[in-house]
């Protein structure tokens, strides 16, 4: 039934696309569905959990965004685990991954920019998510300040060094010194570019906890990069289904 399912959504993912006639036409009716109105996630384990229409892609409540690699993590993250989820944007992984580790478990979700932090924080109240500590920083190779680059789609912001505003940042290998830190199992990083920069600020995590990692990378270059710096740290990519920029990576000592 799980894997009729699975084929179901694949299905009426790609009749929905939006460079698809057909797609466009689909996706008419919701243009009517008025921003900030509360609808519910349709699918996932976070089916029944809230939405706010216009904060993101209605793909995220419809339960089509990105459904293999939300299916993957479904099955991995466990409760009592620790997910630290780096890009968290306004939410739409924070909040599966807070159903996944239940009340026992941690989820740590690091975005900095103002309007994103803004959606994010209403969705954790909307649901009353209580195991989620946001942090309005971003995550690279260094600690301090750098400069962000906005984009007219929110989800596609990121730090450049030409960026329009200043935002606070830290390394991963930092923060789990902090106070309260709790170790990560599992990390999902989706950074618009940035992935590299922020392995390279998290050897000693990697190190030391061997964390499951759920990686974006965005562009040749960048992906060549974080196998090289996985690599050299014990871990092995695999894609995740036919996206040829989705990954799961784990540390070669585990099975």
């Amino acid at each position: 039934m799980k894997i009729f399912s699975g084929r179901i959504f694949k299905i009426l993912q790609s009749l929905i696309s939006a460079e698809r006639p057909l797609g466009r036409l689909l996706r008419l009716p919701l243009r009517i569905i008025p921003k900030g109105t509360i609808v519910p996630i349709l699918a996932t384990a976070a089916k029944g959990k809230h939405w706010i229409a216009g904060s993101g892609p209605h793909s995220c409540w419809l339960g089509f965004n990105e459904f293999t690699k939300r299916r993957l993590l479904a099955k991995e993250v466990y409760a009592g685990s620790v997910v630290y989820d780096i890009g968290a944007n306004v939410g739409s992984y924070t909040i599966l991954a807070s159903v996944l580790t239940s009340s026992s478990g941690q989820v740590v979700a690091f975005e900095p920019i103002k309007d994103n932090l803004d959606y994010l924080r209403k969705h954790i109240q909307l649901n009353k998510l209580e195991n989620v500590h946001i942090l309005d920083i971003a995550v690279s190779d260094k600690s301090g300040e750098m400069r962000f680059k906005s984009h007219p789609d929110h989800l596609q912001g990121r730090l450049d060094p030409t960026g329009d505003h200043i935002v606070r940042i830290t390394t991963l290998d930092e923060y789990i010194n902090s106070p309260g830190a709790r170790p990560p199992n599992f990390l999902k990083i989706d950074v618009e570019g940035g992935e590299a920069a922020v392995l390279r600020g998290a050897m000693n995590v990697l190190s030391n906890y061997k964390p499951v990692i759920f990686l974006s990378t965005h562009g040749q270059e960048v992906q060549r990069e974080c196998e090289r710096l996985l690599s050299n740290a014990g871990y092995k990519m695999s894609l995740i289904g036919r996206d040829p920029s989705e990954w799961i990576v784990r540390h070669t000592s585990k099975k």
